[in-house]
């Protein structure tokens, strides 16, 4: 269940280290999350610190005597790499944060952050992840469970930074890259899955670029689509200067297109997968833009891939209704005067997305590329929604795409680097 995975390679490096291990099954299970005990064993291990002391006395009450666990926890109790929670107890089989993670690793290590008395605790180890490209300050919220894929590549990284390695997101073959360009095919359930990938102008197999998605609706294919978009590889803007990988995967035809199927997220992860194991990205720049009525995938993959999805941009779309609680970064265009998508279902989903970003008190005016749009920035993990909605379009249809929408997304994404 890694075979695909973003994280492979840290996977199975800790697994080559024995500091991971497969379930029964034979899986990973990296989207499980991993408790309290288990990170502490993990970050411990990873460390090569040898345990003297195989059998202590339980040092929390709620600890079982003769468990596996006593060792690591103890340990991490006696060297203050935890003290446990304010009713003495450690919860060992409670799911750990990505905070409570990052203290835990950087205090292991004996990493030294530099802390503000007048900020929360946790700010400090936010910053220091985020500067020393650890992991971004954008890939969780303060109380996400840490999931085991999570805990692969952090500890993964923080080896490479005690080893005063050069940290940065790009993907592996930056330094040896394949050839991949034009018409790509992958076979998902056996069936015939299809991308075009677009490079830029002067590009070279050695930098590292930001990668953009650009998903179709149900009426045209991904040929059209990429010609609509400008955002690469378009017949209108082959002389233009964007730096970036564009992506724009097949849905399939069943009159019209369809983007239904669950198989269609194993797709998408194939795709990036294949993408980034044969150029060089950025993967702390995956940008998704989706336009009308199957926008809601962009919603769906910013929910569901939320950890690779660092922005989601989506053109008159009526949003993604089901479970979401994972925070991204959003710009939301919608014309007031679009009738085929109604300016109700256009507040609702910014609403519904606004609260998944926990954002906070009342937008501010901002204007990006001569858009007047209002932008919630207080929100949680530092992904703020932007909303525009006052705007004219190509052939004055109003559930058309906006003019220069290419040149609003490119700076709205720039600008939160």
């Amino acid at each position: 269940d890694v075979e695909n995975s973003w994280y492979k390679s840290s996977i199975m490096k800790l697994k080559a280290d024995w500091i991971v291990n497969w379930f029964e099954d034979g899986n990973f299970h990296p989207d499980s999350n991993v408790t309290r005990a288990e990170i502490l064993a993990i970050i411990i291990n990873s460390s090569e610190t040898e345990i003297v002391d195989d059998n202590p006395e339980k040092c929390f009450p709620d600890l079982v005597d003769g468990l596996w666990y006593i060792k690591y926890i103890c340990y991490a109790h006696k060297n203050d790499i935890t003290s446990g929670y304010s009713d003495w107890n450690f919860k060992p089989n409670g799911n750990v944060s990505m905070i409570e993670l990052l203290a835990f690793w950087l205090q292991t290590y004996d990493i030294k952050v530099e802390k503000d008395s007048k900020k929360p605790w946790y700010e400090s180890y936010i910053a220091f992840a985020d500067e020393n490209k650890i992991i971004p300050k954008n890939a969780y919220s303060i109380n996400s469970p840490a999931k085991r894929w999570q805990a692969s590549e952090v500890i993964t990284r923080i080896q490479q930074f005690k080893q005063n390695k050069n940290l940065n997101y790009n993907s592996n073959w930056c330094n040896s890259p394949k050839n991949l360009s034009g018409s790509n095919s992958i076979t998902i359930n056996d069936k015939n899955r299809s991308y075009l990938l677009n490079l830029p102008n002067n590009y070279n197999s050695n930098k590292s670029y930001p990668l953009y998605i650009g998903l179709h609706w149900r009426t045209n294919n991904n040929q059209m689509v990429m010609d609509y978009m400008w955002l690469g590889g378009s017949k209108w803007d082959k002389n233009s200067n964007n730096d970036v990988i564009s992506v724009y995967p097949a849905g399939l035809w069943d009159g019209p297109y369809t983007w239904h199927e669950a198989e269609s997220i194993d797709f998408i992860d194939a795709m990036l997968y294949e993408v980034s194991e044969s150029l060089c990205i950025n993967k702390s720049q995956i940008h998704i833009v989706w336009h009308s009525l199957w926008a809601y995938l962009s919603n769906k993959l910013a929910c569901l891939r939320w950890d690779r999805i660092t922005t989601m941009t989506a053109v008159a779309w009526p949003g993604y209704l089901s479970e979401c609680s994972w925070p991204v970064a959003s710009l939301i265009l919608h014309n007031a005067k679009d009738s085929l998508v109604a300016y109700s279902q256009w507040t609702k989903a910014l609403e519904i997305r606004r609260n998944i970003n926990d954002c906070k008190w009342e937008p501010k005016s901002l204007n990006i590329s001569g858009f007047n749009c209002q932008q919630w920035s207080q929100c949680s993990a530092w992904n703020p929604v932007t909303f525009c909605s006052e705007y004219t379009t190509y052939w004055d249809v109003p559930h058309s795409r906006p003019k220069k929408w290419s040149q609003l997304i490119f700076e709205y994404n720039e600008s939160l680097n």
